[in-house]
């Protein structure tokens, strides 16, 4: 009984709600997230970082892949756990699931995806640790290449979280040619033939 409760707890503490249309990650008319850190008392508390992917494949074909189902084409660890839809989709009507260790799962919402505007956002939340808002959109280059920016925002919730934020900020350089590279590989049939670190 308690573990029924204590996802809807979780989301309410983040300020969220179960259905997607109630919850946002980000209100649209706020102007475009750019790097920056917020700090208190000379802690970082919170990083906001960006990133550009030029991929191989057109927006149509690369856009689904940032969906909770598609991800698994390309990062073969991803294994999300759907408390909602049942089976796991990724369709406007949003989607709660869990990763991470079953006994302390990281919660995620997809609060928004919009094929048509090739938009998902998600919202993250690891228990006293951190929230993570997580924003992708992607855009045509021309028929056989399209760009995704792709923008993390890691707030700290507790000091459990610290070593969580700082290997985010170490890390975060490495993100771009990762991405590329296996969502690349995803995009031209090539995905079997790479290996993950």
């Amino acid at each position: 009984m308690m573990e029924d409760l204590r996802l809807p707890i979780l989301l309410a503490f983040a300020g969220l709600s179960i259905s997607p249309m109630l919850a946002r990650a980000r209100p649209a008319g706020w102007p475009s997230p750019a790097n920056s850190d917020i700090t208190r008392d000379s802690m970082l508390v919170q990083a906001t970082r960006t990133m550009s992917l030029d991929l191989p494949g057109s927006a149509d074909a690369a856009f689904p892949l940032f969906g909770p189902v598609d991800e698994a084409k390309w990062s073969p660890g991803w294994s999300p756990r759907f408390v909602t839809p049942l089976p796991g989709a990724q369709s406007p009507d949003g989607a709660v699931f869990t990763t991470g260790d079953a006994d302390l799962p990281t919660v995620w919402v997809m609060t928004d995806f919009d094929p048509e505007a090739r938009m998902v956002r998600y919202v993250q939340v690891r228990p006293g640790q951190l929230a993570v808002q997580l924003w992708i959109s992607v855009s045509a280059v021309s028929p056989h290449a399209s760009r995704a920016e792709v923008t993390y925002r890691y707030t700290l919730l507790g000091p459990g979280g610290r070593g969580a934020m700082d290997h985010f900020v170490a890390a975060f350089p490495g993100f771009q040619h990762h991405w590329e590279t296996f969502i690349g590989a995803a995009l031209t049939g090539r995905a079997g033939e790479l290996h993950h670190p």
